[in-house]
């Protein structure tokens, strides 16, 4: 969801260049995947190990960046910055108090 709603508010505006933001996201991950091959990666091992899904959460927001603008979603930004915030606030803080139940509470 949070995906999603960055797409729409990152397409609406003036037209902008993607190559820069997609330039910007490759070398990010090929950085992540240095990364891990020094810190986690055994020598001779045949794949990078370490790499996680989350760290291209951020990523994918940014990614969001390079899709084409809309011509008429600049008057719906408001409203879905509005709506995802709401929603975004309920749903961190119920599924924060669902993770502290399983995590501490279940024996």
């Amino acid at each position: 969801m949070v995906l999603a709603l960055a797409a729409l508010a990152a397409s609406t505006g003036d037209p902008r260049s993607r190559l820069p933001v997609l330039f910007a996201v490759a070398a990010a991950i090929a950085a992540i995947f240095v990364v891990q091959y020094f810190a986690w990666t055994r020598p001779g091992m045949p794949a990078v190990t370490g790499v996680v899904g989350r760290y291209f959460r951020p990523l994918a927001m940014a990614a969001a960046l390079a899709l084409p603008s809309f011509a008429h979603a600049a008057a719906a930004r408001r409203k879905v910055a509005y709506a995802a915030l709401a929603n975004l606030t309920f749903i961190t803080y119920s599924i924060m108090l669902h993770h502290i139940t399983l995590s501490f509470c279940v024996s």
